[in-house]
């Protein structure tokens, strides 16, 4: 069993990790689009986005719920709105979004995020002192 002062040290050290991959993770993944005056989102055919409408939303969802992958890319002329089974365990979702995109991160998602789980750590670490 470690002594009070190591446990310290590596539950400061854990905390240190979390709050400095929150910000670097964040930090590298941001872009800038801007939507705006899209054209509807209930057509089920590809549909021509106007204004320079630039963003197209990408959700992959697990299917038992546990993890959600959010991307948005650049588009040029169209994007093709689909909900669609790729896999057993695989949910796609395609669609064009309206708003502002700007300095927002594009990162995963998930109910039970990395970060509980350091969080969780840590205190197992200072519990068990």
């Amino acid at each position: 069993m470690l002594n009070k002062q190591n446990c310290m040290v590596i539950s400061i050290m854990f905390i240190f990790i979390l709050i400095s991959s929150m910000y670097i993770g964040n930090s590298g993944a941001l872009k800038c689009y801007v939507c705006q005056n899209c054209t509807n989102l209930t057509a089920k055919a590809n549909f021509t986005i106007s204004n320079d409408c630039k963003s197209c939303q990408k959700i992959i969802k697990l299917k038992n719920g546990v993890l959600n992958a959010i991307t948005r890319s650049c588009i040029m002329d169209t994007c093709t709105p689909s909900n669609k089974s790729v896999s057993p365990w695989l949910n796609i979702t395609t669609c064009c979004t309206k708003t502002d995109l700007c300095n927002q991160s594009i990162r995963l998602s998930s109910e039970m995020n990395i970060q509980l789980i350091w969080i969780l750590f840590s205190i197992w670490i200072w519990y068990n002192c």
